[in-house]
Protein backbone atom coordinates (compact mmCIF):
# COMPACT_ATOMS: atom_id res chain seq x y z
CA UNK A 1 0.00 0.00 0.00
CA UNK A 2 1.13 3.51 -0.73
CA UNK A 3 1.10 6.13 2.04
CA UNK A 4 0.59 9.81 1.28
CA UNK A 5 0.19 12.79 3.57
CA UNK A 6 -2.32 15.61 3.31
CA UNK A 7 -0.98 19.13 4.02
CA UNK A 8 -3.16 19.41 7.16
CA UNK A 9 -1.58 16.24 8.54
CA UNK A 10 1.87 17.74 8.14
CA UNK A 11 0.76 20.95 9.88
CA UNK A 12 -0.81 18.96 12.73
CA UNK A 13 2.43 17.03 13.12
CA UNK A 14 4.48 20.22 13.32
CA UNK A 15 2.20 21.55 16.07
CA UNK A 16 2.93 18.42 18.13
CA UNK A 17 6.69 18.70 17.72
CA UNK A 18 7.41 19.27 21.44
CA UNK A 19 5.86 15.98 22.58
CA UNK A 20 8.50 13.24 22.22
CA UNK A 21 6.33 10.32 23.44
CA UNK A 22 3.57 11.21 20.99
CA UNK A 23 5.98 11.69 18.10
CA UNK A 24 7.59 8.32 18.79
CA UNK A 25 4.20 6.58 18.68
CA UNK A 26 3.18 8.42 15.51
CA UNK A 27 6.33 7.38 13.69
CA UNK A 28 5.82 3.77 14.81
CA UNK A 29 2.29 3.85 13.40
CA UNK A 30 3.53 5.37 10.14
CA UNK A 31 6.08 2.55 9.78
CA UNK A 32 3.34 -0.02 10.37
CA UNK A 33 1.10 1.59 7.75
CA UNK A 34 3.93 1.71 5.21
CA UNK A 35 4.72 -1.96 5.69
CA UNK A 36 1.07 -3.07 5.50
CA UNK A 37 -0.12 -4.90 2.40
CA UNK A 38 -3.83 -4.67 3.27
CA UNK A 39 -5.94 -2.61 5.64
CA UNK A 40 -6.21 -5.59 8.00
CA UNK A 41 -2.41 -5.49 8.48
CA UNK A 42 -2.66 -2.11 10.24
CA UNK A 43 -2.96 -2.70 14.00
CA UNK A 44 -5.51 -0.73 15.99
CA UNK A 45 -7.43 0.78 13.09
CA UNK A 46 -11.19 1.23 13.23
CA UNK A 47 -13.63 2.43 10.59
CA UNK A 48 -15.51 5.59 11.47
CA UNK A 49 -19.24 4.89 11.64
CA UNK A 50 -20.46 7.64 9.33
CA UNK A 51 -17.85 7.02 6.64
CA UNK A 52 -16.98 3.93 4.62
CA UNK A 53 -13.45 4.90 3.60
CA UNK A 54 -12.29 6.81 6.70
CA UNK A 55 -10.50 5.18 9.60
CA UNK A 56 -8.82 6.16 12.86
CA UNK A 57 -6.10 4.86 15.11
CA UNK A 58 -6.07 5.68 18.83
CA UNK A 59 -2.88 7.05 20.34
CA UNK A 60 -2.91 7.09 24.14
CA UNK A 61 -0.12 8.99 25.84
CA UNK A 62 -1.54 9.21 29.37
CA UNK A 63 -4.93 9.22 31.09
CA UNK A 64 -5.51 12.83 30.01
CA UNK A 65 -3.71 12.85 26.67
CA UNK A 66 -5.44 10.97 23.89
CA UNK A 67 -4.94 11.56 20.18
CA UNK A 68 -6.38 10.12 17.01
CA UNK A 69 -4.74 9.63 13.64
CA UNK A 70 -7.30 9.81 10.85
CA UNK A 71 -6.73 8.35 7.43
CA UNK A 72 -8.59 7.61 4.21
CA UNK A 73 -8.31 4.39 2.23
CA UNK A 74 -8.71 5.02 -1.50
CA UNK A 75 -8.04 1.94 -3.65
CA UNK A 76 -4.47 0.96 -2.70
CA UNK A 77 -3.50 4.38 -1.31
CA UNK A 78 -3.73 5.51 2.30
CA UNK A 79 -4.01 9.27 2.82
CA UNK A 80 -2.95 10.37 6.31
CA UNK A 81 -5.48 13.12 6.90
CA UNK A 82 -5.30 14.51 10.47
CA UNK A 83 -3.64 13.93 13.83
CA UNK A 84 -5.64 15.66 16.55
CA UNK A 85 -6.57 15.41 20.19
CA UNK A 86 -9.56 13.18 20.82
CA UNK A 87 -12.05 16.03 21.28
CA UNK A 88 -10.86 17.97 18.23
CA UNK A 89 -10.76 14.83 16.09
CA UNK A 90 -14.43 14.04 16.63
CA UNK A 91 -15.38 17.69 16.06
CA UNK A 92 -13.55 17.59 12.74
CA UNK A 93 -15.19 14.34 11.61
CA UNK A 94 -18.66 15.45 12.66
CA UNK A 95 -19.13 17.35 9.39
Amino acid sequence: MELRFRPKFKRDLLKLKGKPKLNEKIYTIIKQIRSARTISDIPGHKALDEYKIRFRIKIKISEKENYRLGFILNNNTIWAERILSRADFYKFYRR
